[in-house]
């Protein structure tokens, strides 16, 4: 009877805690979530095809349930626009392109099939062409094949090479696995970014094959040996937010709770380890480092794979419940109008920089040849504004998002100083409900205890 009793108070203690905690941890990322979409949306007021400030911030946005109409009603023009000027050609050597465009789409509602008149799926028929630009390739075609559930159409007929099918994809990406159970954009180490992209991509599979199910589990165990003291990851010999971004996404995709064990290091989760790189509404690519907009966009989709997550919502990338612009929240369109106040607040602002490589953007072209580097020094004052350069043909182009003036240095001391408090003040979650909770459990505690005292009197 004693043991019985025990027990439901164990079980009570762990639900009632459990609950609370997971209560607390979906209303911080809920409140991050808000604050990153305002801050991507004002620095945005144009939003258009580009893998900054275009299809990540779109998906996010529209996967988060914080895309107004209008805002992505810009967006869908601006990329009608650039589709028929090419006529459906977004790229002769970088898939990737195609693969970024019908993610974006179909988190809107959109069909890429028809989109403008033109099936952007056409050109990841060719394996030849995915294959070009080596492991990235291939992930983000699958992903994208994946995302709508899409069937694969047969190519152009001016194409004579090998034709993709899922398995030859998913077969490509396993023989690709490094000794130690991760994967790596080049090289025999693994490397967190790869390893915890691919593991998004095979996510679809891993209850159906055991291939995959046996690589997945190795890849997991490689992550969970490079997670650094503070819960983030790095890339190379630097630390980035874009990094601790991907295996968030990757963890949460697999339905893996942020306070699994093997991803808690010295008490901090890859949760904790993505605040690091935190700045009021936006994040930097590297600790203290300036804003930018690349690694906002990739932190701000891997809260909200978390998110969906911690909901019990379909995955980031399992897109089926994706609605249609006009379907759009009253709560998403009540948001902030962007460019309002923008240029005002952006003065405020330290400078918005593009510190990391195109090789080290999430879904950007890298052929399977080329090292993976990562920028470690920030960039210096400048007063004149940096026009984004367009990506054309070229692997090795630098997207350069928007720049704001650059603070002064006392100012940016002080940001420095606010950012650690805030980050203190992350883990902090209230106590209330833990003594009343704590006091309930002492109150039944001490009946049970005198329940039995007058049933052994008797």
């Amino acid at each position: 009877m004693k043991t019985g009793i025990r027990g439901l108070l164990i079980v009570f203690t762990l639900l009632f805690f459990g609950t609370t905690v997971q209560g607390s941890t979906t209303k911080q990322v809920d409140q991050y979530l808000s604050e990153t979409a305002s801050f991507l949306m004002s620095h945005n007021p144009k939003p258009s095809m580009g893998s900054v400030g275009g299809e990540w911030m779109i998906m996010g946005l529209a996967r988060s349930e914080r895309l107004r109409t209008a805002y992505g009603q810009t967006y869908e023009k601006q990329l009608a626009s650039v589709v028929n000027e090419c006529k459906g050609k977004l790229s002769e050597r970088k898939y990737t392109e195609y693969s970024r465009v019908i993610i974006a789409l179909t988190s809107i509602g959109q069909n890429p099939e028809k989109f403008q008149g033109y099936n952007l799926l056409r050109p990841l028929a060719e394996l030849d062409g995915i294959k070009r630009q080596g492991a990235n390739g291939i992930i983000y075609a699958l992903i994208s094949l994946d995302c709508g559930n899409y069937e694969i159409p047969k190519p152009d007929g001016s194409y004579h090479g090998e034709i993709t099918t899922r398995e030859k994809l998913v077969e490509f990406i396993l023989a690709a696995e490094l000794p130690d159970g991760g994967w790596a954009f080049s090289g025999k180490k693994a490397d967190s970014d790869m390893t915890a992209m691919t593991i998004q991509a095979l996510v679809p599979y891993y209850k159906k094959d055991d291939a995959v199910k046996k690589a997945v589990h190795k890849g997991l165990e490689c992550l969970s040996q490079l997670q650094l003291s503070d819960g983030s990851y790095q890339t190379g010999p630097a630390k980035t937010c874009e990094s601790t971004a991907q295996v968030l996404t990757a963890l949460s995709e697999m339905g893996i709770s942020i306070n699994d064990k093997r991803f808690v290091k010295n008490g901090n989760s890859v949760f904790d380890g993505l605040l690091t790189y935190y700045h009021h509404g936006s994040f930097s690519h590297l600790p203290g480092g300036d804003i930018n907009e690349m690694a906002t966009e990739q932190a701000f989709y891997a809260m909200t794979a978390l998110s969906r997550n911690l909901s019990g919502k379909n995955r980031l990338y399992e897109m089926s419940d994706a609605r249609k612009l006009e379907e759009a929240t009253d709560s998403a369109n009540a948001s902030i109008v962007p460019g309002k106040g923008s240029e005002k607040k952006s003065r405020n602002r330290k400078k918005v920089v593009n510190e990391k490589e195109a090789e080290t953007q999430l879904g950007e072209e890298v052929t399977s040849t080329e090292t993976k580097q990562v920028e470690t020094t920030k960039s210096g004052p400048k007063k004149k504004k940096t026009a984004l350069k367009k990506e054309k043909e070229a692997v090795s182009d630098v997207d350069v998002t928007k720049s704001v003036e650059k603070i002064n240095s006392t100012k940016r001391d002080r940001s420095v100083l606010k950012k650690q408090e805030n980050q203190s003040e992350v883990k902090k979650v209230s106590v209330v409900p833990y003594v009343i909770g704590g006091i309930f459990i002492l109150f039944l505690g001490g009946g049970i205890c005198f329940y039995q005292k007058k049933q052994n009197r008797s």
